[in-house]
């Protein structure tokens, strides 16, 4: 009734989507809402502190021994300046920092995490437009988010760009 989900068939879907490796399962809530989907997200390594960017769908993921410890929309490169898939390391940490390049001047960015040359993972003042590519190659993220990810991430800890679900 309502808008509940019963909690005896969310448990056999969820149980049964575990059992058949599904990515994706459908929980019937009633007539406001027929349905919602639930999508497995899983960690890339199951020890240590790991961050993982979905370009297609533009979401951040970061673990921690395999648990997702936060999730957040996040905008990467446009297709003219591509975010390069693959595996890197953050390198260094810088609460604040101008930005500069080709096009842009960029005082007071914060939360700066770097993993390849110039490529980082920071806040971005100037847009709200996050779940889209927007960036010249990095990954931008909403101040709290990038400060939570600040604080999370050591030097060391793997960033591990996909292309794809």
């Amino acid at each position: 009734k309502g808008t509940g989900v019963d909690k005896k068939q969310a448990g056999q879907l969820l149980l049964d989507a575990l059992q058949t490796g599904k990515q994706s399962v459908e929980f019937p809530l009633g007539t406001i809402m027929p349905t919602i989907t639930y999508r497995a997200i899983v960690a890339p390594r199951a020890t240590g502190k790991v961050v993982e960017v979905n370009l297609e769908r533009q979401e951040l993921y970061a673990f921690q021994d395999g648990a997702l410890k936060f999730w957040t929309h996040v905008s990467t490169g446009l297709p003219s300046k591509p975010t390069v898939p693959g595996e890197w390391h953050i390198y260094n940490k810088t609460p604040i920092q101008r930005m500069v390049g080709q096009g842009y001047n960029l005082p007071n960015v914060k939360w700066v995490m770097p993993y390849n040359g110039d490529y980082t993972l920071h806040t971005a003042y100037w847009h709200h437009d996050f779940g889209k590519p927007k960036s010249h190659g990095c990954t931008n993220m909403f101040e709290a988010d990038a400060h939570w990810l600040y604080d999370f991430v050591d030097i060391g800890t793997p960033v591990v760009f996909v292309e794809h679900t």
